[in-house]
């Protein structure tokens, strides 16, 4: 089988024809189907809202989930980066092995975010809190191999870790507008592995009218 890379996507995805496809189909299991359901929605709703590589988001516990900060949205602290060369670490700093924090919105209120766009992740951050209420509170999100994770997606969905985070990456290019944001986002160094997602609207130079209600 021939290698699947982000070279292979042709197309990217609204985030609400993301959220219909992970929700349209499940894998089948014979023991507690409801639980599994809930978790693998979840595996594909992080890696939508965290542009996370696969084994990043496979690391995640409970416990960096900060739920008390607002109602409003849910802070992931601490989630690891992997492919962090030594190098990398030595020349920025400890800082680089970690993501600086983010948040999965909660409230459709777009006044609420500095990025009003957020709000449109919002069922993506309810397939996730539906699995941390289902989970103890010092347990693993998804304790299993990435094969597995694998195995997951692509019968769910056709497609493959990788291509999550390449649309996700291409959301939040729209989202930020800023190639510098994505990249700390996303924990990459190299800012211009990121810069092919995030486009330029020249409506971005010209004030708009403002509405007068």
């Amino acid at each position: 089988m021939k290698r699947r890379t982000v070279k292979t996507i042709k197309e990217y995805l609204t985030p609400e024809q993301l959220y219909k496809l992970i929700t349209s189909k499940s894998m089948t299991y014979h023991t507690t189907p409801k639980f599994y359901h809930v978790r693998d929605k979840a595996l594909m709703g992080m890696a939508v809202l965290s542009a996370g590589r696969i084994n990043e988001i496979l690391s995640l516990r409970k416990s960096q989930f900060d739920t008390e900060e607002s109602p409003r949205y849910i802070v992931v602290q601490n989630m690891k980066i992997s492919k962090r060369k030594k190098e990398t670490v030595e020349k920025y700093g400890s800082h680089v092995a970690r993501r600086w924090a983010f948040i999965l919105p909660l409230s459709t209120d777009r006044n609420v975010y500095e990025y009003p766009k957020l709000a449109r992740l919002v069922p993506f951050s309810n397939l996730v809190v539906a699995h941390l209420n289902q989970i103890r509170e010092d347990a693993k999100l998804f304790p299993f191999s990435t094969r597995w994770a694998y195995s997951i997606i692509n019968v769910v969905t056709g497609m493959f870790p990788h291509w999550f985070r390449a649309q996700s990456e291409m959301i939040y290019g729209s989202i930020l507008k800023d190639s510098v944001k994505l990249a700390k986002f996303v924990g990459v160094v190299k800012v211009e592995s990121v810069l092919p997602y995030v486009g330029f609207d020249y409506q971005e130079m010209v004030k708009q009218p403002q509405v007068i209600k």
